[in-house]
């Protein structure tokens, strides 16, 4: 591949006059899974690594997103790798299908970054709304050159909500392009012991996939997860495709597009995730899905936007740090009403903000039924558990800015309470033992 872009990223990459936002220039191959964690957008219900929507063959990369407080049983190979042994099932938070990747034919052509010339490429990160975007201009192997624009979010709003939207303008052509989206309900979680020394083993978390595309409705996926039988249903919906049947247990949409030269043409999607445990019903897994997409998609992608970032903005009044310096100081601090000024180098500062925009990010304001897992959805490393730490490092910081979210936190212990007795008794101890780690079902270590 030809690259016009540049070979390297200048420190600091993160920002360019606006103290708000993250912004990558280029394309670096070798540093892909870095962008992708740095990159990770998240609203405490789930959370997808900031992989691209286009699969690059051959690239290195951790094309996941996990969906908190569900978990799985894992298999008995798993099991052999944990060092404690105890009389209970063990568990993993499951991975989603990859909500947000398409596959991209322009004129005939697929869309790859290592294919033809990449002529620009520029990737941001909103930290005042957790919106990224990325703007590409792409010269195919043939001289077909192309701007394309794609665009995504999870909503604070509305936590099962994620929007995508894609604009693509063609330069020097007109013709056919098309998008298609697979949301495979068969993908695999990968069990990340521990011990480094420990091969990962590929878990199959979730089974009895099926697709369904109701006229005039979101299509959906829905699934069960293996031995805590949770009822997983992703519905999606894009205007301007159709449900395509390739395998029962994958959920394809295809949109044909015609385009003229220097004309843009625009496709909007959402998605949205449910499961058993947002409901009283299981039943009703599949109409809340399924209403959430279609009256966002109705609303439109602009509009849904609005109304998440009006969200973040109230959380980021009672958060932010503010520095004195360049705007580039403040590109990883955030909120505002801490109005704290610190001394430093601009770099020591600039993290402060993107530490706050990632603890706003994973806090669970929706729910006390959940913790925040370690490394919270950025990787599953720690199988998206519980630890003390979400108490000893996380809720001091909530107390001071959003208490409401160490309420939550305390009371998911206090949910799980019933667990800890049951550990202090296998323990051969009285009263209760919180457990070290944790999932959000019955609190056993």
């Amino acid at each position: 591949m030809k690259s016009r872009t540049p070979s390297k990223i200048p420190s600091p990459w993160y920002a360019e006059g606006d103290g708000w936002t993250l912004t990558q220039h280029g394309w670096d191959c070798h540093r892909n899974l870095y962008f992708e964690t740095i990159f990770t957008q998240s609203n405490g219900y789930f959370g997808i690594r900031g992989y691209h929507e286009e699969v690059t063959p051959g690239l290195t990369g951790h094309r996941e997103g996990y969906l908190a407080g569900v978990f799985a049983q894992i298999d008995r190979k798993a099991v052999t790798q944990i060092k404690v042994k105890y009389p209970w099932p063990m568990l993993c938070m499951i991975t989603l299908p990859e909500l947000f990747a398409c596959k991209i034919q322009l004129a005939g052509e697929p869309f790859h970054l290592d294919q033809g010339t990449l002529h620009s490429h520029r990737r941001t990160l909103s930290m005042r709304n957790g919106e990224m975007t990325r703007e590409l201009d792409w010269e195919s192997p043939k001289g077909h050159r192309t701007r394309l624009v794609l665009r995504r979010f999870l909503s604070a709003a509305t936590p099962h909500l994620a929007m995508q939207k894609i604009e693509i303008t063609p330069e020097n052509w007109q013709g056919q392009a098309s998008v298609e989206f697979e949301l495979d309900g068969k993908i695999p979680s990968i069990f990340r012991c521990g011990d480094r020394s420990q091969p990962h083993l590929v878990q199959k978390l979730l089974e009895k996939a099926a697709v369904t595309h109701p006229e005039g409705a979101p299509s959906l996926l829905s699934m069960q997860t293996v031995g805590t039988h949770h009822r997983l249903v992703i519905a999606s919906i894009a205007p301007q495709t159709v449900g395509v049947t390739k395998d029962l247990s994958v959920l394809c949409q295809k949109a044909t597009l015609s385009l003229k030269r220097g004309e843009t043409v625009v496709l909007n999607r959402a998605i949205t995730v449910a499961s058993s445990r947002d409901v009283e019903d299981p039943s009703e897994v599949a109409n809340l899905a399924s209403e959430v997409a279609r009256d966002a998609i109705r609303a439109g992608y602009e509009s849904s936007l609005k109304e998440s970032s009006q969200v973040w903005e109230h959380r980021w009044k009672s958060s932010d740090v503010a520095i004195e310096g360049p705007a580039r100081d403040q590109a990883y601090l955030r909120w505002k009403s801490s109005d704290v000024a610190i001394e430093g180098p601009a770099r020591d500062q600039a993290y402060l903000r993107y530490g706050t925009f990632s603890m706003l990010q994973m806090a669970p304001f929706h729910t006390d039924r959940m913790s925040i897992p370690a490394r919270a959805y950025a990787f599953n490393r720690y199988h998206g558990l519980y630890y003390w730490d979400s108490e000893t490092f996380l809720m001091p910081q909530f107390l001071h800015s959003h208490p409401e979210v160490a309420e939550n936190l305390l009371a998911f212990r206090y949910h799980t309470l019933p667990g800890a007795r049951r550990n202090a008794t296998h323990l051969k101890a009285k009263g209760a033992c919180f457990p070290w780690m944790t999932d959000s079902q019955d609190g056993f270590e």
